[in-house]
């Protein structure tokens, strides 16, 4: 049985080495340390008009897999036995299952799998030869603080100090259902690879969970797209590490993260003046320690940098993450735009270049959305193929998931018995 499937999955693999290499064709369809409160960052949806006046699924923010208390406990229960026969196999016929299930997807004839046929067509370059994900520079103190530098060292991520951060500066932002090897780094405009240390493992899991191989790539090309590259100054400043006063940076939380957080948080005179030097010419002006007089004159202008370009990203961010996947989970308060959203990949023909020619300014966001929640409840509105786009994809999660399941059964490597819940 499993002899019988080699061919396939060695034509699987070598697709995969050669597909960046296909023709592009059209998409389917203070004082050492001062606390202060990051930006009011406003819920873009909180005063737009509800879309009552068309059917409107009731949106939700979890994975796409969402079912009954019984259903989801019959699911979890076929998980484990597959995770269990998954564990059990030798990396070579772990590997095989991965990439059947990839090859009989790409073959499936899916909305979803002709998504990521065509970004994959698109590509620059072997996905392979981005540059793997690194942690956050710091500014230096020694540059900013000569009389005063006070050194950096990372926190032990498990420490009572990073994660009380952790819990405070990302609470806003919801965890994904899926781990992601590709993201989107607007500070360079290219992606990063982050490295997994079973990376079979991961695109078996993330696959039961309803996500297929390779969505990371697409969502993070796709948000790629649709950036125009105008904050490459402020997202450089903004994604240094997040430090303290006497100098711990804490792992997986960057400036941007601190001031997008909505809360109170502490900032050293060393990273304050290094976003400074970073986004103003008359930066010299001030050193360390900065005194209290300048406060009122210098965090206003940081934030002025940033607000702008939090509504860049962010709306950027959450139009990419509905790209190919139905149910997707929507942060900075798009939750309630889910279907508006697919929508407007609708009326763009599912083609990035449109989507991005259509995007406001950051000043125009809250219009640009209010204008386009009316449009969704007008006549020919694109609204109801919008829901239809979001059905479909959140659907094919399913297959996905029970893709799974056929792909160890097709290789022996599963019991026929094992039910796909």
């Amino acid at each position: 049985m499993r002899e019988k499937h080699a061919a396939r999955i060695l034509s699987a693999r070598v697709f995969t080495s050669v597909f960046f290499m296909l023709a592009l064709t059209s998409p389917p369809h203070t004082s050492p340390a001062q606390s202060i409160a990051s930006p009011p960052i406003a819920s873009p949806a909180s005063a737009l008009p509800a879309n009552d006046a068309l059917p409107n699924p009731a949106v939700t923010n979890s994975s796409p897999l969402a079912e009954s208390a019984e259903s989801r406990a019959a699911r979890a229960a076929a998980d484990a036995t597959a995770k269990a026969a998954f564990s059990a196999l030798s990396p070579s016929l772990k590997r095989d299952v991965v990439d059947l299930l990839a090859l009989n997807l790409e073959h499936s004839g899916t909305f979803q799998a002709a998504l990521i046929t065509w970004v994959k067509k698109r590509q620059d370059r072997d996905p392979a030869s981005w540059s793997e994900a690194t942690r956050a520079d710091w500014f230096d103190p020694a540059t900013l603080a000569p009389e005063q530098p006070t050194a950096r060292h990372w926190l032990d991520p498990e420490s009572d100090a990073a994660k009380r951060a952790q819990r405070t500066l990302l609470a806003r932002q919801t965890p994904r259902a899926w781990r992601q090897a590709f993201r989107y780094d607007y500070a360079s405009g290219e992606l990063v690879r982050v490295k997994f240390a079973d990376e079979t493992a991961r695109v078996f899991e993330n696959a039961l969970a309803g996500f297929a191989p390779e969505l990371d790539l697409v969502e993070a090309s796709i948000e790629r797209d649709l950036d125009d590259r105008s904050f490459a100054k402020e997202a450089a400043a903004f994604a240094h590490a997040y430090t303290d006063r006497i100098g711990g940076a804490y792992p997986g939380i960057t400036l941007y993260d601190a001031y997008a957080s909505g809360t109170e948080f502490e900032m050293p005179d060393i990273d304050v003046l290094g976003i400074l030097h970073a986004l103003f010419d008359d930066a010299d002006r001030w050193h360390a320690p900065i005194p209290a007089t300048a406060h009122p004159v210098i965090y206003p202008r940081l934030t002025e940098r940033f607000t702008p370009y939090h509504r860049h990203r962010s709306l950027r961010n959450a139009i990419a993450r509905t790209f190919a996947v139905g149910d997707a989970v929507l942060d900075d308060g798009f939750g309630g735009l889910l279907d508006n959203f697919h929508a407007l990949w609708e009326d763009c023909r599912t083609t990035p270049e449109k989507l991005r020619a259509r995007l406001p300014q950051p000043a125009e966001r809250d219009v640009f959305l209010e204008a386009w929640v009316a449009r969704c409840k007008g006549p020919d509105s694109p609204y109801r193929a919008g829901q239809r786009r979001r059905a479909t994809l959140a659907s094919e999660a399913l297959f996905v998931r029970s893709s799974v399941f056929d792909a160890m059964r097709e290789l022996g490597v599963l019991s026929d018995e094992t039910k796909k819940k």
